[in-house]
């Protein structure tokens, strides 16, 4: 014991390190979210813990960084009910996730493809809910929308509710704003693309499996890969399947 120290101040200050340490952990175990989809393997790492593989009802936590492998698909429902869906080869850190009566995300998603659903949790504030590629901020108010991230190169495809988009570079400050059915790129150090249209209708909407209005009708039984992910971005727009809300 250090000279001059009471121990009664010693056991109370081990006393509050040790509530500290209790209501931490507590708090960590609580978690963000949890797994509720998974096709191949992903992992998870927290802090400076060895990354541990992802199984079907996994709590996630935050600040903890989702990784899938190749021909993986990973679908994480949050406690507030949006649902995020990760395709192949992604990485999606969980920056922060708070849901209170200031609610707040940010995920970044250093690759692959994020498909999302916000509630309307997120709808008070604007860009309450964040979404950080290499190249582009995506803020979002409770809405739909599919997200490529790659190192020079982000495509991003909204389905429902507005989304604003702007590079993520301050030094480049336009923004664009984008509505249901518009698609945009954000290439590094450039601009956003104008946006343009694409059809939320037709063949891969009403695809049983798809997550579209026969799919609803079906009570939502989606097929095995229902973003129809692939592991390279094409020079063209194609339309993602779109998967049904939950609680649908």
């Amino acid at each position: 014991m250090k000279r001059g120290t009471h121990p009664m101040i010693l056991r109370r200050s081990v006393a509050f390190i040790f509530l500290l340490c209790l209501w931490t952990a507590s708090a960590w175990a609580a978690g963000i979210g949890e797994v509720t989809r998974l096709v191949g393997e992903a992992d998870v790492t927290r802090g400076i813990a060895p990354a541990q593989s992802l199984e079907m009802g996994a709590a996630i936590q935050a600040r903890d960084i989702l990784r899938t492998k190749k021909d993986a698909l990973l679908e994480v429902t949050m406690v507030d009910g949006s649902r995020l869906t990760l395709g192949a080869t992604s990485r999606l850190e969980m920056a922060n996730y708070v849901t209170d009566a200031q609610p707040n995300a940010l995920l970044r998603l250093s690759r692959g493809r994020l498909r999302s659903f916000v509630t309307d949790l997120f709808s008070s504030r604007s860009e309450s809910f964040q979404v950080r590629t290499p190249t582009a901020v995506v803020g979002v108010q409770g809405t739909e929308f599919d997200l490529v991230g790659e190192a020079l190169l982000t495509r991003l495809w909204v389905f429902t509710g507005i989304v604003v988009t702007y590079n993520i570079d301050p030094k480049i400050p336009d923004r664009q704003i984008l509505r249901a059915g518009q698609s945009t790129v954000i290439r590094a150090k450039q601009t956003p693309n104008p946006p343009t249209n694409f059809s939320v209708s037709g063949t891969s909407a009403v695809t049983v499996g798809s997550g579209g209005q026969a799919d609803l009708n079906s009570s939502g039984n989606q097929g095995a890969n229902p973003l129809g992910l692939t592991s390279t971005v094409s020079t063209s727009v194609p339309t993602p399947p779109i998967p049904h809300p939950p609680g649908r």
